[in-house]
């Protein structure tokens, strides 16, 4: 039986994919998921790739690994033959690759913001036919430990036209996360939307806590009555997950750490009209304040599919 538990900080390896109710969006606006292909970095525990099999049918699965002592280990895991494994880096990978049918694709970097993660975002974005999403993940912090002037050298140095101008705030420890998260949404802009054969739709600008404050961001290119029919989708089901309105930093999803029965109790009451006495009181009891209620309210049907157990 399989069920979905919460994810709690851990290592990269740990980390499993959030997106998948957004795909499912996709395939409502009339996207056929199943035909696609997904590219990601496996490790060699593959939690994401036996989500989108299992829940989208997805079976055209490249998993890149750029650490070659562990490929061994990663063919010894790979919970379907489908999958098959390239021992490489990104950038050689998206140097080389050729997509006939559209793809889904996480960029799950553990690395800060860098010129090459830019480069794969946009090799990526200019290779990837209509109809694909991607996803990419960062290390929101990682910032050096250097005098400011050189740090705002460094970065206009490096990311050039996408350093965006940095202040002297953006590169203390407190403002940097805001800082990635802008040069990062830039770079996807610049893949996708000013791509001419399809319409780019914003779907998701959030932090969230790992072993590391994390940074994911993610659009999709498709066609225009599909990008209007999901961005109408996304509005309705996950408006939290852009800056709108006045509302200029993404959001950051919280900690998810309830147990099964905390969680039995919050489902009855965020599908509840109205939070019964007994069980606010209860929920109150235990330190679940009303704020939190809200966070899981929100994000009930998003957060719980962080990883997959089985019994």
């Amino acid at each position: 039986m399989a069920g979905f538990e919460p994810a709690t900080p851990t290592s990269r390896t740990d980390r499993v994919w959030p997106n998948l109710d957004i795909l499912k969006l996709g395939a409502e606006s009339g996207l056929n998921l199943s035909s696609y292909g997904y590219v990601g970095f496996g490790g060699y525990k593959f939690y994401d790739f036996e989500i989108l099999f299992r829940h989208l049918g997805i079976r055209d699965m490249t998993s890149i690994e750029g650490d070659r002592s562990i490929v061994a280990r990663c063919e010894f895991n790979k919970p379907f033959s489908f999958i098959e494994i390239k021992s490489n880096t990104f950038s050689r990978f998206i140097g080389r690759a050729t997509f006939n049918n559209p793809m889904v694709g996480w960029l799950d970097f553990d690395s800060p913001i860098s010129r090459d993660i830019v480069d794969d975002v946009l090799a990526v974005g200019a290779k990837v036919p209509v109809g694909s999403f991607i996803f990419v993940t960062i290390d929101a912090e990682g910032l050096r430990v250097q005098p400011l002037r050189q740090r705002l050298a460094d970065l206009r140095e490096e990311l050039q036209a996408f350093a965006l101008n940095p202040s002297s705030t953006d590169v203390e420890f407190e403002g940097f996360p805001l800082y990635a998260d802008r040069v990062l949404w830039a770079a996807l802009k610049a893949a996708l939307a000013r791509r001419r054969d399809g319409d780019f739709v914003p779907l998701m600008r959030v932090f969230y806590k790992d072993s590391t404050l994390m940074l994911t961001v993610g659009g999709c290119l498709c066609e225009t009555n599909v990008a209007n029919d999901l961005r109408r989708r996304m509005q309705q089901e996950f408006p939290f997950l852009l800056p709108r309105g006045r509302r200029v930093t993404p959001y950051t999803i919280p900690l998810s750490n309830f147990s099964v029965r905390e969680r039995h109790l919050l489902d009855a009451a965020v599908t509840s009209r109205a939070i019964s006495r007994c069980n606010q009181k209860i929920l109150s009891g235990i330190g679940i304040t009303k704020d939190m209620v809200g966070d899981y309210k929100r994000l009930l049907r998003f957060v719980p599919k962080y990883f997959e157990t089985y019994l």
